[in-house]
């Protein structure tokens, strides 16, 4: 009678403890990213240096605007007397659109074409005469290869990698006209981080 009350008592046990574990799993973030997520907006910010926002388009499409910028100024001399000092603004927009292909669990993976578009001044003034403003624009086409790891429902992770194709032109509009244009391929690489609201 003992040992029958015994092994019920231990079938109990693991019964409830299997029910926990199914529960506490269940409950995990990101352990069930198969199913579209809750959070369908959310900012993100990444190296290269950018901000930007993430929206769904459907369950395995999202899209990712971005947008940076920089000002700064510089100065220099020769022999110590003071020579020239800058002004220097670039501003940058880019969009991706994320395609996903697999989960595992908390980690996807994905596949993201990137156009992004750049624009810089800047302008040299000099204690010697004359001053000089230089525009540079261009344009940047990405093909990528990413993964996403979800560390929190509202938090996550990704790393990119990928080629792409960049064309800048610069131009000089004083004291004399002149333009150069700069055609280049190469690799580009990414991290950043999400969060949903």
């Amino acid at each position: 009678m003992n040992l029958v009350r015994l092994s019920t008592a231990l079938t109990m046990s693991a019964l409830l403890l299997a029910s926990s574990a199914s529960a506490q799993s269940s409950s995990q973030p990101g352990i069930k990213l198969e199913e579209p997520p809750d959070h369908r907006v959310g900012i993100t910010m990444g190296y290269p240096s950018s901000v930007g926002v993430i929206f769904e388009l459907s369950d395995r499409v999202w899209l990712r605007p971005e947008f940076s910028f920089s000002v700064g100024t510089s100065e220099g001399s020769a022999s110590g007397i003071s020579g020239t000092s800058s002004d220097i603004w670039t501003v940058g927009i880019g969009v991706s659109a994320l395609f996903y292909l697999k989960n595992w669990d908390a980690l996807r993976t994905y596949v993201a074409p990137r156009f992004a578009y750049t624009r810089g001044t800047t302008t040299v003034d000099s204690a010697f005469g004359g001053d000089s403003d230089l525009t540079s624009e261009g344009f940047t086409l990405n093909g990528l290869f990413g993964a996403q790891y979800a560390f929190h429902p509202r938090f996550s992770v990704f790393g990119e990698v990928g080629v792409g194709y960049t064309s800048t032109e610069t131009r000089l509009s004083s004291p004399v006209e002149g333009k150069t244009e700069t055609n280049s391929f190469g690799t580009r690489t990414g991290v950043g981080v999400i969060f949903f609201f």
